[in-house]
């Protein structure tokens, strides 16, 4: 397992071109302070981006959603809402503190689309009367217009311990919450997943979940009306936690689709308790229902194969080197504008699944495509000659020529990165990187630009002088097919970021600034971020227990300025700007489809396909792109025949030469 870590020494770290340059940017938001605290851990979710952008329709506020410890480390860890205008100002700050609250944290925010207002979610004990010694997950929906306590209270949705079974009970925290539509007409549904903090009889490693959901309107926001929750969870997990000698360690996240469809996507993976060899897999979990009803499983392999090469290398064999999934269990999964979920990962080097090589870690980009509901694996940073098909990245053939790219007296000579927040990865009793990887995506915005951040420490693992992480800001341009080379914020050439910039999260959405002199679109990304007063893991600080060290909560916001991407034969061109929607779904008689896209240069043609659930095509409408405004049609539930079609849930895609732009799925019913 150990065997090139000793070679570090040889690894020379260089800078490489591995695609599109970094994009330009500069510091719009200057590093901002909200508070200090003493909790020097992540000051989010674990599977969340806390920071939430309003719609331009409502003000485009950014809400960010933090926990902190204030006045000392001896006082109670709560959680705090705080908003902030685009231009950077800090509007509000204010803790939802309640006189029985203990250990408030973890918490997720959404914005609500119709009303702007933002739903947010955490967990805390509360000891009287609920004396269970449990944590519990309450709602907030809140307009942010300076409430102060005790006029609030929260929505108590999760009141641990909850039965997941007929037989067996949990306790469900660190929640995630989403919002989609209802079935019901003129509703929206929020969802809100919770994780069991206890494993199963399988060495601790297979937590189940708990979905609650309910549905609301606007005018439950605004009266704070108490919503009707419902609850499930998924059999094959609950069986999974039961499972005695044998793990399914499943780490994933929540989203919902406008389809009414629910995800649970992530990876995990499978092992014996009394084996040392495991099994990687990319896993969805999918509800067809808006929550209700079955679930049902894809998964997949999660391993890749690196490029061969036909060269001899010094104590160890390259043919025997896979790629999996590794030390990455605090990611959140967003959407593009063409249909797909998204999640990053960290990917390694190992051999056998049971060792793995801290050298040869990279960023991936995980694709779940809705509509023909398969994965597919991606270069994210790093990437390689072929960044969207195997082979994947390899450190030693960046070009795939099967040859490796520099040998040193048999050693081979790659760049190396360590996408962790501290540099030692024997803390924390070698947990370290286990506890702190945190990588986090932003939703595609309404061009498809997307941003990807992470740490890293590499630079102090070969410098004792450095004095904190790099943050690495990767950018697409177009719904994740191109990722530029990140943006690497360093506080040693930019002191005004603060001493030591760990656990960043990006906002769930840049916002369009609008171009710059060159013609390059101009977006604008808000990151939180907690600046520690000194460098160290979190549970190595002074304080009389875990994650207790002074620093400060902080914001900054950067301006980017994404380039025109060429087009060369391996890459696609930007996916242009476009939307759809069916209404009503479900839908007796006939349907409307309402639809914007923007115009190709090319001119290729556009049309809105409908197909059955077999991929085959029954009715095609050719439609006109424009440079503004929504067009509609409708579609009467006949083939290209005239020929009715069955009830049954069908797939109509917008299409724009061989691209299919977006999808919806559509139940026409009787």
């Amino acid at each position: 397992m150990r065997k090139l870590i000793t070679l570090l020494v040889l690894f020379i770290l260089f800078g490489q071109a591995l695609g599109a340059e970094a994009p330009a940017y500069e510091i719009s938001v200057a590093p901002t302070v909200i508070t200090q605290s003493w909790y020097d851990y992540m000051i989010g979710c674990y599977m969340d981006t806390p920071v939430a952008v309003q719609d331009a329709s409502h003000g485009q506020d950014i809400y960010m959603l933090y926990q902190a410890i204030t006045g000392s480390y001896a006082s109670q860890r709560k959680i705090y809402l705080a908003r902030v205008d685009t231009s950077g100002a800090l509007e509000l700050n204010m803790d939802y503190w309640h006189l029985q609250a203990q250990r408030q944290g973890f918490g997720s925010v959404k914005v609500d689309t119709e009303t702007g207002w933002p739903l947010f979610v955490w967990h805390e004990a509360v000891p009287l009367p609920d004396d269970d010694n449990c944590l519990d997950i309450p709602l907030v929906c809140s307009e942010m217009s300076g409430i102060q306590i005790p006029e609030w209270q929260p929505f108590l949705v999760v009141d641990n311990p909850v039965p997941y079974d007929t037989v067996s009970s949990g306790e469900f925290i660190w929640p995630t919450i989403s919002i989609g539509p209802s079935p019901t007409a003129g509703l929206r549904r929020a969802y809100i997943l919770g994780r069991n903090s206890s494993g199963g009889e399988a060495n601790d490693h297979s937590p189940n979940v708990f979905l609650a959901y309910a549905d609301f309107s606007t005018a439950d926001l605004y009266n704070g009306s108490s919503l009707n929750w419902s609850y499930t969870s998924v059999p094959e997990m609950n069986d999974w936690y039961e499972l005695e000698g044998f793990c399914h360690n499943w780490k994933g996240t929540l989203a919902c689709g406008d389809d009414g469809r629910v995800y649970l996507l992530g990876w995990h993976s499978e092992y014996a308790v009394d084996s040392i060899h495991n099994s990687q897999f990319l896993t969805v979990f999918i509800n067809d229902s808006y929550g209700s009803g079955a679930w049902r499983r894809i998964s997949v392999s999660a391993a890749q194969l690196p490029s061969p090469v036909n060269d001899q290398i010094a104590s160890w064999d390259p043919a025997n080197i896979y790629f999996i999934p590794c030390s990455s269990n605090h990611f959140n999964v967003v959407w593009d504008r063409a249909g797909r979920l998204h999640f990053p990962l960290l990917y390694t080097g190992t051999e056998g699944g049971y060792s793995w090589h801290t050298s040869l870690f990279s960023v991936r980009d995980i694709w779940f495509d809705t509509a023909s509901e398969s994965f597919s694996i991606h270069d994210l940073f790093p990437r390689g000659a072929t960044p969207h098909s195997n082979p994947c990245y390899t450190p030693w053939d960046v070009d795939e020529d099967h040859w490796v790219d520099e040998l040193v007296d048999g050693y081979p000579v790659y760049p190396t990165y360590f996408p962790f927040p501290h540099w030692d990865m024997e803390e924390s009793n070698g947990a370290m990187m286990a506890q702190q990887n945190n990588v986090k995506m932003s939703f595609a915005e309404s061009g498809g630009a997307m941003a990807c951040v992470w740490p890293d420490s590499r630079a102090r693992q070969q410098d004792s002088g450095v004095t904190g992480p790099q943050i690495y800001i990767s950018v697409s341009p177009d719904n994740g097919y191109t990722w530029l080379d990140p943006i690497v914020l360093d506080h040693a050439q930019n002191p005004a970021l603060g001493e030591t910039m760990t656990f960043v999260y990006p906002a769930d959405r840049m916002i369009d600034m609008g171009v710059d002199n060159s013609g390059n679109r101009v977006l604008r990304l808000f990151l939180l971020y907690f600046d520690d007063g000194e460098w160290r893991v979190a549970n190595t600080s002074p304080g009389p227990g875990p994650f207790y060290g002074e620093g400060n909560v902080c914001y900054l916001a950067l301006d980017i300025h994404l380039p025109m991407l060429g087009t060369p034969g391996h890459e696609q061109p930007p996916v242009p700007r476009a939307s759809l929607d069916c209404s009503p779904n479900p839908f007796r008689g006939s349907v409307r489809l309402s639809f914007s896209l923007e115009r190709e240069k090319d001119g290729s043609e556009a049309r809105l396909c409908v197909y059955n659930l077999r991929g085959q095509l029954l009715r095609s409408f050719p439609v006109e792109a424009a440079r503004n405004g929504q067009q509609s049609l409708s579609w009467d539930g006949a083939d290209a025949s005239g020929k009715p079609c069955p009830c049954g849930v069908y797939l109509v895609s917008l299409q724009q030469g061989s691209r299919r732009l977006a999808t919806r799925k559509l139940s026409l019913i009787k």
